[in-house]
């Protein structure tokens, strides 16, 4: 625990404890990068959706398999997450 942090809330996950293990934490949202303007985005199918938002769940995949494989046991964040990021 750092001197003078506080955590007002209970976490999202099952993990209340944990010993020896890498902690990461961000203080920014942990969400897939979004764009600074709003856009517009014209899907012609259901097809095209289906394929937009499996690459927004790879993209949010491979960033937490980066943190898995860097042996990350615990992350705090300081912001909003994405429910896709907290599955």
């Amino acid at each position: 625990m750092i001197k003078g942090m506080i955590l007002n809330r209970k976490p999202e996950g099952s993990i209340t404890e944990m010993a020896n293990g890498k902690v990461v934490v961000y203080m920014c949202p942990f969400d897939s990068p979004q764009a600074e303007a709003k856009a517009t985005v014209v899907m012609n199918d259901d097809n095209e959706l289906m394929d937009f938002a499996k690459g927004e769940e790879q993209e949010m995949e491979h960033f937490v398999k980066d943190l898995v494989n860097k042996e990350v046991k615990c992350v705090i964040i300081n912001g909003p997450y994405s429910d896709l990021a907290l599955h």
